[in-house]
């Protein structure tokens, strides 16, 4: 409807008074569409405007998020006149009061969230795009918003309204408002002449949104680029625990989760076979590097952790709430955990969470994943030239030791000298974790047990004299 039509048409109903305030309000909500205005300015104003134009008496605005699938109260504000009889309700300030207007926000309200398949009036709303009026107290109203004991005790009644909130087909959000039985004839008189402003809010706040979303989508693309940084600078295998503190990084940058007081990653690691997996855990090391090289032995960790296998091996996203970890003993440690496993090609990358873990969340964590799978062979590459030159230093240990033993043999110390000083060698340079030193006595065909030589778990080495004779014939 074009705006002159709207001005005639509501000259034709409404005084002087109310005509001007209507203008009024008009002007604030185009001020508040502007393209350069916030979704929290467009909000602000929107509400602001139209309850102090003494339109309607209060206001919630709910979003749409059609990605999470859910609607969230973002505002929700009320109106008081100033000049009202204190002993009447502070909702019952007439519509189109020409009384001075205060509006305050009923904090309780906002943030209230309800999936769209919700019986909920609002997420009905959201979820059809038909306005509803509701006249009295029904099962789909929220208690934590107005309670049934509130209608009832109340000798006038009240009324709700739902108004859908619509761009290019698209239910972006709901505005409701209420008001006095009696009043139900003048507001939805007001909301049908208020139409095309709603319609221009929802426009706005759409463009609002997906301008939210490119900032997002920016926000993420430079965290999964920081990820991709940490996996490229990797020098070591026991590097991988640091991808996995920027994974945890770059999720609190987004705020999307909390301290890891709160939330706990890690990166699981399956073998060749498919069999068994080494974890690396936020805030440690990679304590298995040995068994990531050989894959000898079973960790145990497949019994514990079934599922990490069957994520992997069906390279799909598994997300479980009111979880308990197993292997815990009874107490607070075991408090019901929200999981999420994103396989990506050689294991998974796990979240818990004593929160809910968002969708948006999992979302990022596959293009983390995606990362990981695209960084892989770099992995690989480092923990083959790490093995080569472990193996390449303990040859040349190997050999030196033995240059060394050798120039023990061939010294001019005697029997006895060469001998003590053999063993020592032997046992310190790791060559052998112990030695015993028999000395054979053909003339006499036996043999001295002279000493022992050992290595302590601490590296030292101990030497024993035994001095004792076994005789070849018994």
């Amino acid at each position: 409807m074009p705006m002159d039509n709207l001005r005639n048409q509501y000259a034709n109903h409404v005084s002087n008074a109310d005509k001007e305030r209507l203008l009024l309000s008009i002007h604030k909500v185009l001020g508040s569409v502007l393209p350069t205005m916030t979704m929290d300015a467009i909000l602000a104003n929107v509400s602001q405007a139209l309850l102090q134009a003494g339109i309607f008496r209060s206001l919630m605005i709910a979003l749409v998020d059609q990605n999470a699938q859910t609607v969230e109260v973002v505002t929700s504000v009320v109106a008081y006149a100033e000049k009202r009889d204190p002993l009447r309700l502070p909702d019952a300030v007439p519509v189109g009061t020409t009384d001075s207007i205060v509006v305050t926000e009923d904090e309780k309200v906002v943030g209230l969230v309800y999936p769209l398949d919700d019986t909920n009036i609002t997420a009905q709303v959201a979820r059809t795009g038909v306005l509803t009026v509701a006249n009295e107290w029904n099962e789909q109203m929220d208690a934590r918003v107005d309670t049934e004991e509130n209608w009832t005790s109340q000798n006038t009644g009240k009324s709700a309204y739902f108004i859908p909130l619509v761009f290019d087909d698209e239910v972006i959000g709901v505005v409701a408002t209420g008001s006095l039985p009696e009043e139900n004839d003048a507001v939805m008189a007001r909301i049908e002449l208020i139409q095309p402003l709603l319609d221009l809010v929802a426009a706005s706040l759409h463009h609002a949104q997906q301008a939210q979303v490119l900032h997002r989508e920016y926000r993420v693309r430079d965290s999964v680029a920081a990820v991709r940084v940490a996996i490229a600078t990797m020098n070591t295998p026991t590097d991988m625990a640091r991808v996995v503190s920027a994974i945890h990084q770059e999720l609190r940058r987004l705020d999307l989760v909390t301290g890891p007081e709160h939330t706990q990653y890690s990166i699981q690691i399956v073998n060749p076979a498919g069999t068994d997996f080494v974890s690396v855990a936020y805030g440690s090391e990679l304590v298995e590097k040995e068994r990531l090289q050989n894959w000898q032995g079973v960790s145990g960790n497949a019994e514990i952790y079934p599922w990490v296998l069957d994520v992997w091996r069906e390279q799909k996203v598994r997300y479980v709430t009111d979880f308990v970890l197993p292997g815990l003993p009874p107490g607070e440690g075991t408090r019901d955990l929200n999981l999420v496993d994103v396989p990506f090609s050689n294991g998974t990358l796990a979240l818990n969470s004593l929160d809910p873990i968002p969708v948006e969340v999992i979302r990022i964590l596959e293009q983390f994943a995606e990362a990981l799978t695209d960084g892989w062979e770099m992995f690989v590459n480092i923990s083959e030239r790490e093995l080569a030159e472990q193996k390449l230093s303990d040859t040349n240990t190997l050999l030196r030791n033995l240059h060394e033993i050798i120039g023990v043999t061939t010294s001019s110390l005697d029997r006895e000298q060469v001998l003590d000083t053999l063993g020592r060698q032997v046992v310190t340079t790791g060559v052998l974790r112990s030695l015993t030193v028999v000395l054979v006595d053909r003339e006499k065909r036996r043999a001295n047990i002279v000493r022992t030589f050992n290595s302590t778990p601490e590296g030292a080495t101990t030497v024993e004299d035994v001095g004792s004779f076994v005789d070849f014939d018994s």
